[in-house]
């Protein structure tokens, strides 16, 4: 069973935002080769974990429930700002699958899937405007400033052996977590909360964030193809190399290896290269090391919560990060 569903309202909250989400990826009729772009992948359902963290933090401030509407449509912004990052990432990725279907770019070509990213981009902000919602849209403007930045940190970095744990973080920051921060952050806005509360909120979000990238990172190693919908070890075969494998590249004995496997996959990609990969990284303590991290942030997130008013909410908060850490980081969230 979801986490929302067992949250008396969530469930038809989020109903609310899948509307308004198909209202905001409408093109207009004479459009039709759009239109059938938009209806076939740009906003197909997915986990819906940044929506739900805005109507999760938005049941905490003075406002609610009166503010239900509002958190519903912040919640589909912040959904379709998603939907046009990935639309353009997987443009970027050449990537052939997102969540097990094939992606815009692959189905519809690379023109075809920009000019739909831009056009959610345009109507997101569009309906910012129509609803009055200016500082919803300044803090999301701030939040898609950031992700492009963390994007050019990642595409910087590729194929390089010799990057940092700080430039993965960076870039992690920009690209993930921001998203997810900004998410707790338009809900503790909508809903009234004050300062102090937002920063709190803001902070956890960001921890989930960086918890849940720690994670798919993770995935890359332990998961299979059919499972999360994408190829195994494509982060390394496209030379992004997550944190399990930077540290590996650090270890003395192990690190030269992996670097010359590293190069040998740019030339070629072979699976069996990758196997080396997976190999190397895991006598490196590669995966226990990102697990590792992955509670220090777990305890950080937590210790937000605690600076909160009491609130049954929080439970359920506390129940997002247990199932990004281990053990339950290898099972779908």
């Amino acid at each position: 069973m979801k986490l929302w569903q067992t949250i008396d309202g969530l469930e038809d909250d989020l109903k609310q935002v899948e509307r308004y989400l198909e209202e905001l990826a409408q093109a207009p009729e004479e459009w039709a080769s759009l239109s059938a772009v938009l209806s076939s992948s740009a906003v197909q359902r997915g986990k819906r974990l940044r929506p739900a963290l805005v109507l999760l933090t938005g049941r905490l401030g003075p406002d609610y429930p009166a503010c239900r509407d509002r958190l519903c449509r912040a919640a589909a912004m912040v959904e379709l700002a998603h939907a046009a990052s990935l639309i353009h990432d997987d443009i970027v990725d050449d990537s052939p699958l997102r969540r097990g279907r094939p992606t815009v770019q692959s189905r519809f070509g690379k023109d075809m899937a920009v000019y739909a990213g831009d056009f959610l981009l345009s109507r997101l902000f569009l309906f910012l405007m129509e609803q009055d919602m200016g500082r919803c849209g300044l803090l999301l403007a701030r939040c898609m400033s950031d992700m492009c930045c963390g994007e050019i940190r990642q595409y910087q970095a590729q194929f390089n052996t010799e990057a940092t744990e700080e430039a993965y973080f960076e870039s992690l920051l920009g690209k993930t977590a921001s998203l997810f921060a900004v998410s707790c952050e338009l809900g503790a806005l909508e809903s009234g909360c004050g300062p102090k509360d937002m920063e709190s909120l803001r902070e956890f979000g960001r921890n989930l964030g960086v918890l849940f990238q720690l994670r798919d990172d993770l995935l890359d190693f332990t998961s299979s193809q059919q499972a999360e919908g994408k190829p195994v070890h494509s982060d390394f075969k496209q030379g992004l190399y997550t944190l399990p494998v930077l540290h590996g590249f650090q270890d003395p004995d192990v690190g030269p290896l992996l670097k010359e496997a590293a190069r040998q996959v740019q030339r070629d990609g072979s699976d069996a290269l990758c196997a080396r990969m997976e190999e190397l990284v895991a006598r490196s303590g590669g995966i226990a090391y990102a697990v590792s991290v992955m509670e220090q942030y777990e305890r950080q997130a937590r210790c937000l919560l605690e600076t909160l008013p009491p609130n049954p909410i929080l439970k359920r908060m506390d129940s997002m990060i247990h199932k990004l850490v281990p053990g339950a980081c290898r099972k779908p969230v």
